[in-house]
């Protein structure tokens, strides 16, 4: 999910590299903090949820000729 949202935000392929790492570990350290917010939780439900909605808009896109 995190390439996919970065590659959107980040153009250029030399600093996409670089800007990818940062944004999964990004996205999962907030999925973990999260996830301890809501009762200690696995991390794995917190991407789940997050994950399920932004898989289904790709496939929609993917449908639908990625208009933006």
């Amino acid at each position: 999910m995190a390439p996919h949202i970065d590659r959107l935000r980040v153009r250029q392929s030399l600093i996409a590299v670089p800007s990818l790492y940062v944004a999964g570990a990004i996205l999962l350290v907030a999925a973990d903090l999260v996830a301890r917010m809501l009762g200690d939780i696995p991390v794995g439900v917190v991407m789940a949820m997050l994950g399920a909605p932004f898989f289904l808009v790709l496939l929609h896109q993917a449908r639908t000729g990625y208009e933006l």
